[in-house]
């Protein structure tokens, strides 16, 4: 299912230079599972419809609406949306504390370099997922599925 416009009022999950392919179709089938209205990409990240995203993803690439962008954290800037990026960093906001209004995004970074400085300075909220055991963060996927939990709930 194609979409050519963002709804305004949806709720998004924003992959930013998301490398692996698995981790990809994993993010669009929880976004799916629980009724995100679409992904946004960086233009730099994997190919959405490469044979390992869309087997990972169930079919999932094809129903959801993808929009990628070249100019990610410029789209994010002047989106509309209310940008919510994820981050390991003890001083952002728990992601527990946030309302997501109808119109919101959550951003997950690549996986080894997390979200870029030009992203986290266009976002309106630099977010974290607690964590109180020894890791020192989470996989792109995992943390994609926590944060939209947090956005749908």
């Amino acid at each position: 299912r194609k979409s050519s416009e963002i709804d305004p009022r949806g709720k998004y999950v924003a992959l930013e230079n998301v490398a692996d392919p698995a981790n990809l179709g994993a993010v669009s089938r929880t976004a799916e599972a629980l009724g995100a209205s679409g992904l946004i990409l960086s233009s730099d990240g994997c190919d959405p419809y490469s044979p390992k995203a869309l087997r990972a993803s169930m079919g999932t690439l094809l129903r959801v609406p993808v929009f990628v962008f070249e100019n990610f954290s410029e789209y994010l800037k002047n989106s509309g949306l209310k940008s919510f990026a994820c981050v390991v960093d003890k001083n952002a906001e728990s992601i527990k504390d946030q309302k997501f209004p109808c119109g919101s995004v959550v951003i997950i970074g690549n996986e080894a370099n997390g979200i870029t400085k030009e992203t986290k300075e266009a976002a309106n909220h630099l977010v974290t997922i607690p964590m109180s055991g020894r890791a020192e963060s989470l996989n792109a996927a995992a943390a994609a599925a926590i944060a939209v939990w947090e956005m749908m709930k």
